[in-house]
């Protein structure tokens, strides 16, 4: 997802795992976005797959694996999409 700030971001998000939504990406051209998804990931949401979306660069790989989302993922699909964050060698 994208929006206007962490706050909505945090919200929509949340909104969504309360309702049984077991999959959510947040966008890094939301501001605060790894913010939003290291406070997704320890909230009792333990069965949710978190993901970091519209990654561009290595430093972001790495920046979004500080949190452990589930995914991240560049703007284009790849076979490396798949791949938890941490195991990636860009």
């Amino acid at each position: 997802m994208r929006t206007a700030s962490a706050e909505s971001a945090h919200e929509a998000a949340t909104a969504l795992l309360n309702a049984g939504l077991r999959a959510v990406e947040v966008s890094l051209v939301t501001p605060g976005a790894l913010e939003v998804v290291r406070d997704l990931v320890g909230a009792a949401h333990a069965e949710a797959h978190i993901g970091v979306g519209t990654v561009l660069r290595a430093r972001e790989v790495t920046a979004a694996a500080r949190p452990e989302p589930s995914s991240s993922c560049p703007p284009r699909l790849t076979q490396r999409c798949s791949a938890p964050p941490w195991r990636l060698a860009y």
